[in-house]
């Protein structure tokens, strides 16, 4: 017995309302306005296997995906009923949109990183991050080693970590080399491995060399500086002390903001965040260069009794070498937080990425007699 030919209608069910709508014996498809008017299920099947039916769905997803917009934004009604008015097209479900079509994107991306790296030596950076859940993520970026100029890394692989030490990193590490190379990791192609100075990052390195022996590991200088940072922050405890009783001062505190406002004509003291790297020594150096000022608004208006950061702010404002310290800090550690950003730069010159040296040399013989006013 012969098949039964499938209405417009169910052809319609089985291939997506969200796709393609029918209006008696016709079918179109609202992604590329054609229609069919004798539709079957191996024609509508074909079509929906062309370059222009895909091309048209895949330029909205990678356009979503280039400019880190999740996929989920186009369940928002508003968005949608923009989107298909200007551009006369029907907006797919976002859930078939991940499914079908963001895989597809996906493989070819990197199969354009596979084929940039062609032949050419390669360097490879992990750094470990945070969710919004918290979970420890690790983030693969590899790019190809050129004569003249690093070449343009590209995020490979983001990993979920169930415990952040040595043997993950490697694991992780090993598994992207088989991403990059599927037939076979060119173990002799693996120059350069860029992590932070962590201890779990060196002694995963030291254990990678064992299969990628000409493997050099380099720890990031602007992680480095970073530490440089911290570690005055632990040196000039006083200072560290001085910065956070201030923030209470006009934390939450409208009147107190109110008449900083209208007695100093400053902006606000800045906050030191402790993963914005070199805050800290950014907010020593506003109150470096404005300490008179400062000083006399905390002793001169400020009532000591309204708050005890208010009393401590006072004590330390009158303690004789907090301005002995907050100028060592200015004179000999203001350039770190300049050079952290311009290392966090791509494509940064010689000549400016000769400014840690010169931070260490200047580190070397000026700051140790300053800290004897501790």
């Amino acid at each position: 017995m012969p098949k039964s030919k499938m209405s417009p209608s169910a052809l319609v069910s089985v291939f997506g309302v969200d796709i393609f709508s029918n209006d008696g014996n016709v079918i179109l498809c609202k992604l590329c306005v054609k229609s069919f008017t004798e539709p079957t299920k191996f024609r509508i099947g074909q079509h929906i296997a062309t370059k222009n039916h895909k091309d048209a769905v895949e330029r909205s997803v990678r356009a979503f995906m280039n400019a880190d917009i999740p996929l989920h934004k186009l369940s928002n009604a508003a968005l949608k009923d923009f989107l298909e008015k200007y551009s006369s097209m029907k907006v797919p479900d976002q859930s078939t949109l991940r499914k079908n079509y963001a895989p597809l994107i996906h493989a070819r991306v990197i199969d354009g990183i596979r084929q940039e790296i062609g032949s050419c030596k390669i360097y490879v950076s992990i750094d470990e991050t945070t969710d919004s859940a918290g979970r420890s993520i690790a983030n693969i970026v590899v790019g190809k080693l050129e004569r003249t100029h690093l070449g343009k890394g590209h995020l490979l692989m983001c990993e979920l970590l169930e415990r952040c030490n040595a043997t993950s990193i490697a694991q992780i590490f090993v598994k992207s080399m088989e991403f990059v190379w599927p037939e076979g990791v060119q173990h002799d192609r693996v120059l350069l491995f860029v992590t932070d100075a962590a201890r779990y990052m060196v002694k995963a390195a030291k254990s990678l060399k064992i299969l990628f022996p000409r493997l050099i590991h380099l720890t990031c200088i602007a992680h480095g500086l970073h530490r440089v940072a911290e570690e005055a922050r632990t040196l000039f405890p006083k200072v560290d002390r001085l910065i956070a009783s201030m923030k209470m001062v006009l934390l939450k505190s409208p009147c107190r903001i109110a008449l900083f406002r209208e007695r100093v004509e400053l902006p606000l003291p800045p906050k030191p965040v402790l993963t914005r790297w070199g805050s800290w020594i950014k907010t020593a150096e506003y109150y470096a260069e404005n300490f008179e000022i400062l000083r006399n608004f905390v002793l001169e208006d400020l009532d000591e009794k309204d708050a005890g950061s208010i009393k401590e702010a006072k004590n330390l404002f009158l303690d004789e070498t907090i301005r002995a310290n907050l100028v060592a800090i200015a004179s000999n550690l203001s350039d770190i937080p300049h050079c952290i950003t311009a290392l966090e730069e791509y494509g940064l010159s010689l000549e400016r990425h000769s400014a840690p040296r010169k931070i260490s040399q200047r580190l070397s013989c000026g700051l140790t007699p300053d800290l004897n006013a501790q």
